[in-house]
């Protein structure tokens, strides 16, 4: 495959001499004699960089990084280098997409279809563009904070310890970014398994179905409980008529008996009742669906009635405003 062979014979084509340019090879690169024997004839201006101890010097070095999507992208970004990225394999695919997603890096596309072409317009263009690297520099460093590690620390020890530090939880809207969280979150067997539609759900019909929603702003609001960059839990509240709402709520299993469910529903009923200019919440849950009763009721909801509906056994709670 040899990516950076393909990289360095588009670059022998590439106009801007004056460009100073260090391929980092790593010690179990089998192709150094082939790569290096193809650099024989090239302008001066490159080198090989093939022991580094610190690479955090030769990012700094450099205002754009041309890699692959894997790890590596990650670190620079955490040094603000704009990058210019290729997915070598199909588990690259979602983090260049995702980088490039956070206006962090532009995308060559995969290495199968590598075009020279199109690789010199696009590298081309992002060197004449400081404003716009200046600009995925920033974006690249909001990206990678390099607090991941703790962040980790963290959520493990919440879900062993049971006990949440207060500052670790941010309750918020919805945004697009959410997508795939609350998708994952919809797939879980538990969640599936409490919904009046247990069948898998496809990530498109998924994404049609989730920009349907957030395109409703007066009849839909979601809010979603973040712990340290996670999404363990959501709640929605749909507008079904005059003076109504009904609310849909999941919390990860992983994070269960923690109290997010009640919490949920306890810090966003207010700001639902007003947005969605409602007097009435409602609640329909699966009788089996001890937690979720526990939740309603432990956050205040009435319960109203039992019935049928699906052919499951429900019940229905319900909140008053005044």
């Amino acid at each position: 495959r040899n990516a950076t062979l393909k990289v360095i014979r588009a670059l022998q084509r590439l106009e801007k001499k004056h460009l100073q340019i260090k391929i980092l090879l790593g010690p179990v690169n089998r192709n150094k004699d082939r790569l290096k024997e193809e650099l024989s004839n090239f302008p001066n201006g490159i080198e090989f960089v093939e022991t580094v101890s610190d690479m955090a010097s030769l990012f700094n070095w450099a205002d754009i990084g041309v890699a692959a999507g894997g790890e590596t992208s990650w670190e620079m970004a955490y040094m603000g280098l704009p990058l210019f990225l290729m997915a070598l394999n199909d588990n690259q695919v979602s983090n260049v997409k995702a980088l490039c997603d956070a206006g962090a890096a532009v995308s060559a596309g995969r290495l199968e279809d590598f075009s020279e072409n199109n690789f010199l317009s696009l590298l081309d263009e992002l060197c004449s563009a400081s404003e716009q690297r200046a600009n995925m520099s920033h974006k690249a460093r909001q990206l990678v904070d390099g607090e991941g590690p703790n962040r980790i620390f963290r959520i493990v020890t919440a879900m062993n310890s049971r006990t949440v530090r207060s500052e670790s939880l941010s309750l918020r809207p919805v945004s697009t970014q959410d997508a795939h969280a609350l998708y994952q979150l919809a797939m879980n067997p538990d969640v599936r398994q409490n919904s009046f539609s247990p069948n898998p759900i496809s990530y498109t019909h998924h994404l049609r179905w989730f920009h349907e929603k957030l395109n409703r702003k007066e009849d839909t609001v979601i809010w979603v409980l973040d712990l340290e960059g996670v999404v363990v839990g959501q709640i929605r509240y749909d507008r079904h008529s005059a003076g109504h709402a009904e609310i849909d709520f999941s919390v990860h299993p992983a994070f269960r008996g923690l109290g997010f469910g009640s919490r949920l529903l306890d810090k966003t009923r207010s700001m639902a009742v007003k947005r969605l200019r409602v007097n009435r919440l409602k609640g329909v849950v699966f009788d089996s669906n001890q937690i979720s009763r526990s939740c309603f009721i432990k956050s205040g909801y009435t319960a109203k009635i039992r019935s049928q509906i699906h052919a499951r056994t429900c019940e229905v709670f319900e909140y008053r405003q005044g």
